[in-house]
This record gives C-alpha cells, sequence and structure tokens, in this order.
C-alpha cells in the first residue's frame, strides 16, 4: 500500500494528493497513482475529471479492480449505464468474489431492462454475502415488478439416497 492511500485513508486527503500527483508525475502510466487522483477529484466534487482519471487508470492498468469499479460508479451516477456495465464486467473478472460489484451490476442490469440478468446479479450477491439485504429487497422489489420473468427460486429437490430414478 502505498504512502498516498494510507493517507487518504486517515483521511489527510491534501498529503495524499500531493503524493498522487508526484507519482503520475514520475510516471503518467501509474494506474493506483490515477485512480488515487480520481478519488481525490471526485471527493472534491468533480465528477468529470475524477471519471477521467478513472477511466486513464484502466487503460494504464486494466488489472486494477479498483479503477474499473470506480469508473463504472461514475458512469452510472452519470445515466451513462451500458458504459458502466462494461467496467463492472470487468471488475467482475478481477474480484468475482465481491458482493458489491454484483450489486452495482444488477442496478445497471436493472437500469437497462434486463430484470432476469439483475435478479441473477443480485442472487450472485446474496451467495457471497447471506445477510446482504439490499440484495434482498432489490430481488423482492423486481419480483414485484417484473412476477412473469423473476419468480422466486424454489429449492432444487435431491434424490433419496435409497432411490435411483429408474427401475
Amino acid at each position: 500500500m502505498s504512502l498516498a492511500t494510507i493517507f487518504m485513508i486517515e483521511g489527510r486527503e491534501e498529503e495524499a494528493h500531493r503524493h498522487f500527483e508526484a507519482a503520475v508525475e514520475a510516471n503518467p502510466e501509474n494506474a493506483e497513482a490515477l485512480n488515487g487522483l480520481g478519488l481525490y477529484r471526485l471527493r472534491a466534487g468533480d465528477a468529470d475529471e475524477a471519471l477521467e482519471l478513472f477511466l486513464r487508470a484502466t487503460e494504464a492498468g486494466g488489472w486494477l479492480f479498483e479503477a474499473q469499479l470506480n469508473a463504472g460508479l461514475v458512469l452510472q451516477d452519470k445515466g451513462r449505464f451500458k458504459e458502466a456495465l462494461s467496467y463492472y464486467r470487468a471488475a467482475a473478472k478481477l474480484e468475482p468474489f465481491h458482493p458489491g460489484v454484483q450489486m452495482a451490476l444488477g442496478q445497471v442490469n436493472e437500469e437497462l431492462g434486463a430484470a432476469r440478468r439483475a435478479a441473477a446479479n443480485y442472487r450472485r450477491a446474496l451467495q457471497l454475502q447471506p445477510g446482504l439485504e439490499e440484495a434482498r429487497a432489490s430481488l423482492r422489489r423486481l419480483r414485484r415488478l417484473y412476477p412473469d420473468a423473476v419468480k422466486p427460486r424454489r429449492p432444487r429437490r435431491t434424490q433419496s439416497a435409497g432411490s435411483s430414478g429408474s427401475m
């Protein structure tokens, strides 16, 4: 973890900003520093500049989960759902067991009218974090809005040990 990241975590944002700036000046392709600068700009209320930095970070380091996720979040907030979807998918490939990414995918799929895909994302989020009430509430809402498209999952039947299914 970089010193700049530690400063961000500690709430020492101006010090973090200086360190991220210096890192980008030394290496304009430093994905972690670009992402950190993006977070700084986002917290300062400049979503456009933050998005530009997140996008540069994804280009410089497609391997950086946080940059993919952050780009998706800003795009989603701007109503650019199809673009957000591609960054969330990239984030999900990097961190397939992250319930927050599955929730974000569900929200964007829901906005795009893909109720079945959204439900699958919310179910996946629940598998990853069973107590995630936001996912349960989202599934209930989808079932209410799209009863034909999103049906409750029934527990799978298993054959008893003594029966083989044939005679």
